[in-house]
């Protein structure tokens, strides 16, 4: 497989040096659950302190709005709908979704 250039992003800036710690990004406990299952340790939504972590900003909300009134068709606006209901219902179980 080729190498591939890295992504950068202003949203997300590298770290001042590839020797970061790893304590930067997680604590040990994290650390030992990603090498003991292999994978990300995923929190549910509900187990955070902000009670807003989760939530759909308002501006994006808005954004949904002004794309359901300005769908090209009813199927399209439909279809729109339930993707907003299904990425909505992802956020608030934290993945868990049934549909």
């Amino acid at each position: 497989m080729p190498a591939t250039e890295p992504v950068h992003h202003p949203a997300f800036p590298p770290p001042a040096s590839a020797d970061a710690a790893l304590w930067r990004y997680m604590n040990a406990d994290k650390f030992e659950w990603l090498v003991a299952y292999g994978r990300l340790y995923m929190p549910n939504v509900a187990q955070f302190p902000d009670r807003l972590e989760g939530t759909t900003p308002t501006g994006h909300a808005r954004w949904w709005q002004e794309q359901l009134a300005s769908a090209a068709s009813e199927d399209a606006r439909t279809i729109m709908a339930r993707n907003q209901a299904f990425l909505e219902q992802t956020a608030r179980t934290g993945g868990s979704v049934t549909m």
